[in-house]
């Protein structure tokens, strides 16, 4: 693998959130936590895409949502009661 396709395989953390379903602050705690290995360049952390989903059962095991699940439902808007005269 030469450096150009290596470079193509890694992704910030807000590329990781995106593909996650998740806020960056959750693949920080990830980082943190070593569930998500990673490399911190500068102010910048890198991780591999393979590194990044493998990370996507153990976040669909705890109910977190991911990229492929249908949206949350709404809930509907509480109606004022009128007064009492």
């Amino acid at each position: 693998m030469d450096s150009a396709d290596l470079l193509a395989d890694l992704v910030t953390t807000a590329e990781a959130a995106a593909l996650l379903g998740v806020v960056p602050q959750r693949i920080r705690q990830l980082v943190t936590t070593g569930q998500l290995a990673g490399v911190k360049r500068g102010h910048t952390w890198l991780f591999t895409r393979a590194a990044v989903e493998a990370v996507r059962p153990a976040l669909r095991r705890r109910g977190e949502r991911g990229t492929d699940r249908a949206p949350r439902k709404k809930r509907a808007k509480k109606i004022p009661r009128p007064l009492p005269n």
